[in-house]
Parts: C-alpha cells; sequence; structure tokens
C-alpha cells in the first residue's frame, strides 16, 4: 500500500482498499498511506470513493430456500454481483459495531471472583458527595472494557471528516491509542493488573457512582521516569461535569504514592485535534509541554500533544524576590537635547521688570495725551469735555 501510494497507482490502491487495507496504518516513522498520498492520487479516492470505501449499508443476509434448482431473475444475479464487487473495506461503521458488541469475562475466572468476594470491598482512595474512587477488581473489568471501547469510537469520530476513516479498520484505531482490539488481550492485560494492585508499575482505578454503584469511570496509570503518566482517563458522558476526572486523576496520584512511586509532576498525551479535552486538562491545571513536530507526512492519529503539572505532593517553588530599581535615562534621543537646549536658554535669559504704573493718578505718563483720562470714581464727564481725534468721538 504504502509503494503503491508513493508511485502514483491509483488502481493498485483502489485494489488493495477493495481486499480490505487500511488507509489508517502506520509504519515505524508513523506515517500512514493517507498522509503520502500525492495530491493527485487523492484526488482520485475522493471521486472514486463509491468504489472502495465502505458500504453504508451492510449487506442484507439472503434466506436460504429448499429448491436450490430453483432458477434466479436477472435482477437477482445482478444483486449478487454488486455484493461480490463490494469493497471489503472496514469504516464508521464496522467500528460503531465493535464499539458496541459487549464484552464478556472469560468463564475460567469464576475462581477469581470467588477469592475477591471472600476478600470484602475494596478501600476507597477518595470519593466525592455522589462518586467514589476504588482499585479495579475482576467483576468490574467488564464495564471498564465497554468505556475503553467507546474511548476508542469518541476519538474516531474525531476524524469522520477525513479520507482515511472510510477505510481504518478498529484494530488500526486501537494501536494509534493504545487500546486492545480482541477482549481476550484486553483481560489478559488488566487481570494481571488486578492481581498486583499497582505494584508492577501499572495501576487502574475505577469511579462508582454511590446510588447505583455501577463504574461510570476509570484511569489507567503507568509509572514513568520522574513522573506519572496517565494513558487512558475517560468518564461517562452522563456523569461529565462533575468532578469525576479530577478525582480519578487525584486518586491515581495518591495510590501510586502509597506503592512507592517516585515522581514530580503528571503527563497526559491528547491528541491534536481534540481540543475540547485539551481545554478540560488546562481548567485543571495542565499545560502543554511539547507539541507534534510539524510533518506533513505524520499520521494524524500520531499527532499528540503532551500536557503537565506539578504533583500534588511536590511543594510550590519559592518566589524570587524582584527588586525594582528606579529608572534613570541614561540615553537621550536628539530632540531631548533640543528641548533641554530651549530650556537652558529660557532658564539663562534677563528677564526684564515691567514698568511701574500708577493706577490712582488721574492721568497716566504713557497714555497718549489727547485721551482724556477720568477716573473711576469720578462723576461721569459731560459731553464738551470729549476730544475728536483723527475723527473718532471719545
Amino acid at each position: 500500500m504504502f509503494y503503491a501510494m508513493e508511485a502514483k497507482k491509483t488502481e493498485t490502491v483502489i485494489y488493495l482498499l477493495k481486499q480490505g487495507a487500511s488507509l489508517g496504518v502506520n509504519n515505524k516513522g508513523f506515517q500512514s498511506p493517507e498522509s503520502l498520498a500525492p495530491v493527485e492520487v487523492a484526488r482520485e479516492l475522493q471521486a472514486r470513493m463509491k468504489e472502495w470505501a465502505e458500504p453504508l449499508k451492510a449487506p442484507s443476509p439472503q434466506p436460504q430456500t429448499g429448491d436450490s434448482k430453483k432458477r434466479k431473475r436477472p435482477d437477482e444475479e445482478q444483486e449478487e454481483e454488486a455484493q461480490e464487487q463490494a469493497s471489503a473495506a472496514e469504516g464508521p461503521r464496522a467500528l460503531q459495531e465493535w464499539a458496541a458488541r459487549p464484552a464478556k469475562l472469560p468463564r475460567n475466572w469464576k475462581t477469581q471472583l470467588a477469592r475477591e468476594k471472600l476478600k470484602g470491598k475494596p478501600e476507597v482512595i477518595a470519593e466525592s458527595f455522589t462518586h467514589k474512587v476504588t482499585l479495579v477488581t475482576s467483576d468490574a473489568l467488564e464495564e471498564v472494557r465497554g468505556l475503553e471501547k467507546t474511548l476508542v469510537a469518541d476519538q474516531a469520530g474525531l476524524f469522520k471528516k477525513k479520507l482515511f476513516v472510510r477505510s481504518c479498520r478498529a484494530a488500526d484505531f486501537c494501536l494509534a491509542l493504545g487500546a486492545y482490539e480482541k477482549d481476550s488481550q484486553f483481560f489478559t492485560e488488566y487481570s494481571y493488573i488486578v492481581a498486583n494492585r499497582g505494584k508492577v508499575g501499572s495501576l487502574v482505578l475505577v469511579a462508582r457512582d454511590k446510588t447505583t454503584g455501577r463504574v461510570v469511570g476509570f484511569v489507567h496509570a503507568d509509572k514513568g521516569e520522574k513522573e506519572l503518566l496517565i494513558g487512558h482517563l475517560k468518564v461517562h458522558h452522563e456523569h461529565q461535569g462533575k468532578g469525576v476526572g479530577t478525582l480519578l486523576i487525584r486518586a491515581a496520584e495518591a495510590q501510586a504514592l502509597s506503592a512507592g512511586w517516585a515522581f514530580d509532576s503528571v503527563s497526559i498525551r491528547v491528541l491534536y485535534m481534540n481540543s475540547r479535552a485539551q481545554q478540560i486538562f488546562l481548567r485543571m491545571g495542565f499545560d502543554i509541554y511539547d507539541e507534534p513536530a510539524p510533518e506533513t507526512t505524520m499520521s494524524m492519529l500520531s499527532m499528540c500533544v503532551k500536557m503537565m503539572r506539578r504533583a500534588q505532593h511536590v511543594p510550590k517553588p519559592p518566589k524570587e524576590k524582584v527588586k525594582i530599581e528606579p529608572y534613570v535615562q541614561t540615553a537621550l534621543a536628539p530632540w531631548h537635547y533640543k528641548g533641554l537646549r530651549v530650556r537652558k536658554m529660557i532658564r539663562s535669559c534677563r528677564m526684564v521688570e515691567p514698568p511701574k504704573r500708577d493706577d490712582d493718578s488721574a492721568t497716566d505718563p504713557e497714555m497718549p495725551e489727547l485721551i482724556p483720562v477720568t477716573p473711576y470714581w469720578l462723576d461721569t464727564p459731560s459731553p464738551e469735555e470729549f476730544v475728536q481725534v483723527q475723527g473718532i468721538d471719545f
């Protein structure tokens, strides 16, 4: 598939997709056939999607009749030919069917369930008014498996408008997201975690509703190098927004400390396209620590954002006291020198004292002689006292 895509062999690519090949499989370089597709091949696949993509409706089973020698009508023969030519690709419909398929514990687990019942109820690690968090037990693995399948289906729904989703198997989504496709693999791995109770570098905690006792969320954490790695965190959609996710992470930190794990921070990887989850973890106190490299050939299922925050038992770093010194201007612009020069000239010039005037006298020596001056305290002068100067009556 990778060779045909890079060589621009469109007919070969379509033939492989009809036989069940996947566009979402990743190689060692975290590249997928869809990310390596040239522009002309991608356009051709988009135009001929009905030929290779997963059928929108599942083929209906035909009832078997007793008379096998009965001759078929031409329309029935055409329908059979169309079904034979239909693509074997798996897409969103096959993924939803996989997620809706209930998981059942193996029959040989009855002895282990009986032993856990004799031990009693597990210890409560953290709780709120409506929920409580405990270690996972064998009787809760079926519900945890259902939540994990829902998590994979929800993550796959982020890419519903992408081309590779129309031919991407559930196994490819599980491999990219760190989940198990087969129930037997899941129960084998998680039964080992249940038996060791977080002493092997992995722990699983479940959140239960106090009213119904039903498992409504779980967290899978691993031991890292000086950090606690959150592998999976899922809360049922009916209980989201009630603080169950924060309660699970806090309980995971407490259980990891009691198991003797040494860590200073808590980290989680979120899909680059899952902006809603990124906003939720930002509200929890996480910060974006690392972003994916801007490589155009990298598969979108492998592009993740690493988010981290300080562990609760680690004290806050002391704040450095920064001494703010008063600002001293050491360099001046040319216009500053110009302004200083003007101010200096104004300050250095000699101020001339104004002449003294006798306002109380009847006549002012600086006033013209032809203009009579009448003090304001005297009576209004008579018309004979006015004189004419340059044709103006005063």
